[in-house]
This record gives C-alpha cells, structure tokens and sequence, in this order.
C-alpha cells in the first residue's frame, strides 16, 4: 500500500475560524421564572377581596321573540323582542324545510352566498341575486331581479320592477323551487 498523500490545509480550518459546522447549539432549559426572596411571605394571611354593592338588575319587557334554531326548531322568548307590537314573518322553502325570518328591510334570495342573506347553493335554476323581499311598515313584498327562470307569487309572474305584497299562505316560486311566506 502507498503512503497516503498528505493534503495541505489552510490555517482557517485547522485553527482560527470555523464554519458553520463547528458550532454547536446548547441545550435550552427552561425555568421556573425568579421570585424575589421574601416578596411573598409564607406565613402572611390570605388576601380578602373587597365586597362591592350588587346592583339590582331592572327587567325590561319587550314581548316575545322568536329564534330559529340550527335544526330548525322555533324557540320563543320572552323579554327580547324590540317592538311588542310587531309581527314575525319568515319564508319557508318546501324542499327541505328551511325558515328565513325576515328581519331585515330588504332580504336578498338567490344562489351566490356573497351577495344574498338566503342562499340557496344546491339549486342551479336559482339566479345569483334572483329576488329580494322588501319590508316595508308592516308589510312584505317581493321584488324580481331580472332574474332568467323568473318570480312567481301564487303561479303569478312578477314582471320588472313590479313590487308584490305577500299575504300569510302564499307560495313564492323562484324559477323551480317553491316556498310559502308565513307570519306570526
């Protein structure tokens, strides 16, 4: 066997400088944060918590609201409601049981859930703003947005701009898929 030739080095590798892999990473320890000796004494009494007056809740009556529940199931309350004197009314869509309560001044139906507040997903005839439902006082109307397949109120179309009053029991009809309005 030859000699092995011996390979010069240069002085940054043999002595002065490392690379990074002549560092090595301590381990971390973690303790226990320091407490100052004598900040708490052991044998001091334990800390009182000053008593405050309690104030005696007054209950406002507002009348009875209603909640829809996710497995919709109606819930009634009483003392929530804003005005005592007003009636509830939703929409029911017939396919699956589904309730929209109609809190709002004007509630948008349709197929794009960015832009209504009753989406309806799983129905491809349903236009992406198809309708709306307009309060006003007391009374609800519904509206067509231009919509390809239409609105219809009890197998009525609704042309254009054409402002529809709904009345408890009627059934609204967006291109194929059916719902009734109710009031409470």
């Amino acid at each position: 066997v030859a000699d092995a030739a011996e390979i010069p080095v240069s002085s940054e590798i043999q002595g002065g400088k490392k690379g990074f892999s002549g560092f090595k990473k301590k381990a971390k320890t973690e303790s226990a944060p320091a407490v100052r000796k004598g900040a708490f004494p052991m044998d001091a009494p334990p800390m009182s918590i000053p008593a405050y007056p309690v104030k005696e809740e007054r209950k406002l009556d507002f009348g009875k609201t209603i909640i829809s529940q996710p497995d919709d199931e109606v819930t009634v309350v009483e003392g929530c409601g804003e005005n005592p004197g007003q009636h509830i009314s939703y929409i029911l869509r017939r396919a699956n049981g589904q309730k929209m309560y109609l809190e709002q001044n004007i509630t948008k139906i349709g197929r794009e859930s960015a832009y209504v507040d009753f989406y309806i997903g799983d129905n491809l005839q349903i236009g992406r703003s198809h309708a709306e439902i307009i309060r006003r006082g007391q009374d609800f109307f519904i509206k067509d947005n231009n919509s390809k397949n239409h609105t219809y109120v009890n197998g009525r179309m609704v042309v254009g701009e054409e402002l529809v009053q709904l009345k408890a029991g009627d059934t609204i009809t967006l291109a194929n898929e059916m719902f009734e309005y109710h009031e409470i």
